[in-house]
C-alpha cells in the first residue's frame, strides 16, 4: 500500500494524474535513482555516485527530482534503485 507514503514504494503507475508533460511517470517519491556520475570522495578507496530525486521517506520539500546526494557504491538502502530507460 503506497497511500501512507511512509510503508514503501507504490506500483509503477499509481499515480497517473503525476505524469510529466512528456508522459513520465513516477519520477519522484517511490525512490531515488542511481547516476553515472562519479564523485571524489577523501579516502579515494571507496567509489561513490550521484543519487537523485526524493523517495518515500522524504518529507513533501524534498519530493522532487532536482535533490542531489551522494554515496557510496558499497552502501545500500531500500530507498534507492536505478530506473531502466530505452
Amino acid at each position: 500500500m503506497c497511500e501512507g507514503h511512509k510503508t514503501g514504494t507504490c506500483a509503477v503507475g499509481s499515480h497517473p494524474a503525476g505524469r510529466s508533460l512528456h508522459g513520465l511517470m513516477d519520477m519522484a517519491g517511490n525512490v531515488s535513482e542511481w547516476t553515472d556520475t562519479d564523485v571524489s570522495t577523501s579516502s579515494g578507496t571507496d567509489p561513490a555516485k550521484v543519487y537523485r530525486g526524493g523517495d518515500f521517506l522524504d518529507a513533501a520539500p524534498r519530493l522532487t527530482v532536482s535533490v542531489r546526494y551522494w554515496d557510496s557504491l558499497t552502501h545500500q538502502a531500500p530507498t534507492r534503485g536505478f530506473r531502466c530507460a530505452q
